[in-house]
């Protein structure tokens, strides 16, 4: 039987991805417009806006892209709930059947 063939999605493409990270957590990542603001993550049954990147990376198993020049060398680059969603619509794009993509 074969799979529907999927679209691919930009990182800038507005919907909700659901998934399991690397250590197993399962969370659902809602992007609806561009800037910092534009994400939420549902994970252990509550919303956030705003997560730590050494919380992501520690508990969730996900790198968080960090500035490698300049004053602020080690800071993230990106919004941290940003690099969830990166990290979903990779897996999606590459075809992972357990990543649910819907807007």
């Amino acid at each position: 039987m074969r799979l529907p063939k999927r679209i691919q999605l930009k990182y800038n493409e507005p919907g909700i991805l659901k998934g399991h990270t690397p250590n197993g957590q399962f969370v659902t990542v809602q992007h609806t417009q561009s800037g910092p603001s534009g994400y939420r993550v549902l994970w252990d049954d509550k919303w956030y806006q705003w997560l730590y990147s050494d919380l992501v990376e520690n508990e969730l198993g996900i790198k968080v892209r960090r500035k490698k020049s300049g004053d602020q060398v080690g800071y993230p680059s990106e919004a941290v709930i940003r690099a969830l969603w990166r990290y979903f619509v990779d897996l999606y794009n590459r075809g992972d059947p357990n990543v649910d993509y819907s807007t």
